[in-house]
């Protein structure tokens, strides 16, 4: 329980915090919470600011290699000192986003810590997020975290009960379901892209086919945006039937 001082072994790694330093966290996950120092907590934006807030200058030791843009501060989903009544909110150093010790603990509420990351092994996709180019690590899609301007970290399908994946590993050559459902394609189109979206089991810059009812949909599935390029496509029919071919076929009847 927050608040209370356990420093024993067993007491550390396990997603909660023993004292309001939450140092026993702190160790194990690469996270540096807030501080409580003087008889008040320090929260983490007053951590390595330049200003001492502890009468034994402790929330400023150590930030050599800390800037205001190597580091991330959020809300901590499990630890709020209720008594208090303080939300322990935390500081993540670069080097530490996009990792978790245990992919069902996410240190941010809001999924913030699994944007930007620093390692390209961690990324599965990239997306603009308010405005701006960010990666989303392979522990911040389908989680409901609101990270994509376009909401495409979300993007998830079900292909068969229990398997809930991202679009982009339907039909990628990797069984992600225990059935196989999410490699049951059919109609794939013989373009091949590089996907926005990377399995982790995929390798990088590898083309794949992309399913036709990917094409024109209003989602941009691959890196350059060719299905959604409608000089790549042959246009069938109009209105409601109107459909999409490859470049070169014969437009089908419906």
């Amino acid at each position: 329980m927050v608040g209370c001082t356990n420093n024993s072994a067993t007491a550390k790694c396990n997603d909660i915090c023993n004292d309001f330093s939450c140092k026993d966290e702190s160790d194990c996950n690469g996270v540096q919470y807030g501080l409580w120092c003087d008889g008040k907590y320090t929260p983490p934006k007053q951590i390595c600011d330049t200003i001492p807030n502890c009468s034994n200058g402790e929330d400023e030791v150590g930030c050599f290699n800390w800037t205001v843009a190597d580091h991330t501060t959020c809300q901590h989903p499990k630890t709020t000192n209720t008594v208090y009544s303080i939300t322990i909110r935390i500081l993540i150093q670069d080097n530490m986003k996009c990792f978790i010790s245990n992919p069902e603990f996410s240190a941010c509420l809001d999924g913030q810590d699994q944007t930007n990351c620093s390692d390209p092994e961690r990324v599965v996709m990239q997306c603009l997020s308010q405005g701006f180019p960010t990666t989303i690590s392979k522990w911040g899609y389908c989680q409901g975290y609101e990270l994509c301007d376009d909401g495409y970290n979300n993007v998830c399908v079900d292909p068969e009960i229990g398997c809930n994946i991202h679009k982009g590993q339907l039909c990628d050559g990797y069984h992600d379901c225990n059935e196989g459902n999410d490699e049951t394609c059919k109609d794939l189109a013989t373009v091949r892209c590089i996907r926005r979206f990377r399995s982790p089991s995929v390798e990088k810059n590898v083309s794949l086919q992309i399913p036709m009812e990917w094409v024109m949909d209003g989602q941009v599935d691959c890196l350059d945006g060719t299905d959604e390029d409608i000089s790549q496509w042959k246009i069938c029919g109009t209105d409601y039937y109107t459909r999409y071919q490859e470049l070169g076929t014969e437009c089908e009847e419906v």
